[in-house]
């Protein structure tokens, strides 16, 4: 079976690690009031050592799915989206409820103090109520005191009894955790042809992580809109409408408005290969399932008269290709076991990656 594990936090407050099983309990994390306002410091340090503690849970037991409080923030925009793009409410919900279900309890508390950071982490096994593993001490707040600190309470959470078993897994890929993609563009467009002046304006969006365990399917939810505006102009002459000038001009004016929504899970293929100090990766996406609304009007004006308009409208389902980056090999460096950065592609999208080794390869 193999156990989820979501990471959250809190400054002043008890933030969590969730080690949940197949059925999982709602929990609701909230800050304990009264404790203060938390600086951009303390929370810098805070989700660095989130994120670490995830991926030393990642390299130690690889049954455990790490989601930091990010992911969690992530977890509900996918949610927000989905219900957005015409999921019931009681489905989104249930996402959300599900993604902060857990059973076990590990804390994560920060507190600044005389230019360093004290923290403490604490694993609670929530069955017998009493704490079964701690790390805390003062850090200095950098990237090898915080990494220091995560591997030590990973270490210790070995001799915890019920971790033993998350080591059984077998991790099936040799690298885990994010991938997101960020795309934008407004392209605008005029083109003439036989006496017709077409005008064009878009938007797109594209937002989604994917979401890479070490055994398992790869997933994400895929939320995209597109809007395509269009605008055509046209003159026909030589049309007789009664009046004493004689033939008279007549103008054709149609506008038109097409209406991509969507934000549907999906499986993702995602690939690594290592080669000559370089990781390669894949991504590759389905077909997007989007709801299309296409909306029309026609007017023909002349000096005689000016028609109503007839407008049209049409609602279908349309799949339409995703979206995705090409991921630019990254250097590895012999032992290294965390990737993480973020890039612009060809096209303008924004991406971004934090992955750590599993064991798989040991």
């Amino acid at each position: 079976m193999v156990r989820k594990v979501l990471t959250l936090g809190f400054v002043l407050a008890a933030g969590v690690v969730l080690l949940a099983q197949s059925s999982w309990t709602p929990v609701i994390i909230t800050k304990v009031p009264g404790e203060g306002a938390r600086t951009p410091e303390e929370k810098a340090v805070q989700e660095q050592l989130e994120a670490s503690l995830a991926d030393a849970l990642v390299g130690l037991f690889p049954c455990a799915v790490p989601t930091t409080s990010a992911d969690r923030a992530g977890e509900y925009g996918d949610a927000r989206a989905q219900q957005s793009a015409g999921a019931g409410e009681a489905e989104s919900l249930e996402r959300m409820r599900a993604a902060a279900g857990a059973q076990d309890v590990v804390s994560v508390k920060v507190v600044s103090m005389n230019g360093q950071f004290v923290v403490d982490v604490a694993y609670m096994d929530m069955r017998s109520g009493r704490t079964q593993a701690r790390s805390s001490g003062p850090i200095d707040g950098s990237a090898a005191s915080i990494d220091r600190l995560a591997g030590d309470f990973a270490a210790k959470l070995q001799k915890v009894p019920g971790f033993d078993r998350m080591k059984g897994c077998a991790a099936e890929r040799d690298w885990a955790g994010t991938i997101g993609y960020r795309f934008t563009a407004q392209p605008t467009s005029t083109s003439e042809k036989d006496g017709c002046k077409e005008d064009e304006r878009s938007k797109e969006n594209w937002s989604y992580t994917v979401r890479i365990p070490p055994a398992g399917q790869p997933t994400a939810v895929v939320a995209v809109t597109r809007i395509l505006m269009k605008e055509s102009n046209c003159v026909r002459r030589g049309l007789w409408c009664g009046t004493a000038a004689g033939p008279v001009d007549q103008e054709r004016t149609h506008t038109e408005t097409w209406q991509w929504i969507g934000a549907p899970r999906v499986d993702a293929r995602v690939t690594f290969d290592e080669y000559d100090g370089k990781l390669f990766v894949s991504l590759d996406l389905p077909m997007i399932q989007t709801s299309l609304t296409v909306e029309g009007e026609t007017k023909f004006s002349t000096p005689c008269d000016v028609s109503p308009g007839k407008p049209s409208q049409m609602e279908t389902a349309a799949p339409i290709p995703a979206r995705v980056p090409t991921f630019t090999p990254q250097t590895v460096r012999p032992g290294q076991r965390k990737i993480s950065g973020s890039a612009t592609d060809e096209a303008g999208g924004t991406i971004t990656w934090r992955l750590t080794r599993t064991n798989r390869s040991r």
